[in-house]
């Protein structure tokens, strides 16, 4: 879902943790396409990631997104595997223009590639799961 990376802030460099790397903040500039125009656009992705040596690594963060005539905002999360795979399932939730409407999505694919993202908009909540961290 990431095409571009923006220079990261300061405090998202890495730092070893009982032998998980973390990365806090990264601040990722992202373009989504679309077959429809209302969540196509560009978003700012904020990233942190738990990477377990040898096994892989766990993502969440925050996303706020113009897509469209609107702003979407929302959260996600997911996984990267030792072989630098990734899934990640994303909630948005459309403010103003497209308030009351929910896209959520899933993407995949190897990192710094641009990601294959399958997605489904809807008038109404997000789905109960979303967001309980």
């Amino acid at each position: 879902m990431c095409s571009q990376i923006q220079p990261a802030p300061t405090d998202s460099t890495p730092s070893t943790v009982d032998g998980v790397v973390e990365v806090r903040g990264l601040v990722l500039d992202c373009t989504l396409t679309m077959s429809d125009p209302r969540v196509s656009g560009t978003a700012a992705r904020t990233y942190n990631e738990d990477c377990h040596p040898g096994f892989g690594c766990v993502t969440w963060g925050t996303v706020e997104a113009t897509l469209g005539d609107g702003t979407w905002v929302g959260s996600f999360d997911g996984i990267v595997d030792a072989s630098r795979q990734a899934a990640t399932y994303n909630v948005f939730e459309g403010t103003g223009t497209y308030a009351g409407w929910t896209f959520v999505t899933q993407a995949t694919g190897g990192l710094g590639e641009p990601a294959t993202v399958v997605g489904l908009l809807y008038q109404g909540p997000p789905p109960p799961s979303a967001g309980a961290r």
